[in-house]
């Protein structure tokens, strides 16, 4: 029995906080090979294992200690999410969108933006897009055009 799979023998007798819903059975073990972490609804979680761990960065009971001090590093570190002056950003066309993610993609990169800020940000966007006039969404953009002529047959 190696050491990854006795641990998780001893977890389902005694669950650490981050795996609280519970663990993979023997027989899911075998053929899961994401993380033996149970979610919330009792499925398994799809995350990729950390090498030599049973478990995604997440799940791994062993890396508690990391994540929290990379919680409290990403808190101290993080400067500001967007200036109240900042105006509102004109959202109107296909193009606007394209530019506004450019910029959003921007802040999250150099950290002017936290990663959560920036994926709800990414869900109004969608949203916004999905409710343009049908003309501005079934305009293909330049990258669409070299993407059809690379991948046609002529």
């Amino acid at each position: 029995m190696t050491a990854n799979v006795k641990k998780l023998s001893a977890y389902r007798k005694d669950l650490p906080h981050c795996i609280r819903h519970g663990v993979a059975s023997p027989a899911e073990e075998s053929r899961h090979k994401c993380c033996s972490a149970r979610l919330k609804d009792k499925t398994l979680c799809s995350g990729g294992r950390v090498a030599g761990s049973m478990f995604c960065y997440f799940h791994d009971p062993d890396l508690e200690e990391e994540r929290a001090e990379n919680r409290r590093k990403g808190t101290e570190n993080f400067k500001s999410v967007i200036s109240r002056q900042a105006p509102i950003p004109k959202l109107e066309c296909a193009e606007d969108i394209r530019k506004f993610c450019i910029e959003t993609a921007h802040q999250i990169r150099v950290g002017d933006l936290g990663a959560r800020e920036g994926a709800v940000i990414a869900q109004m966007v969608n949203h916004i897009f999905k409710t343009l006039p049908d003309e501005e969404k079934d305009s293909m953009s330049r990258t669409d055009e070299l993407r059809e002529i690379l991948l046609s047959d002529d």
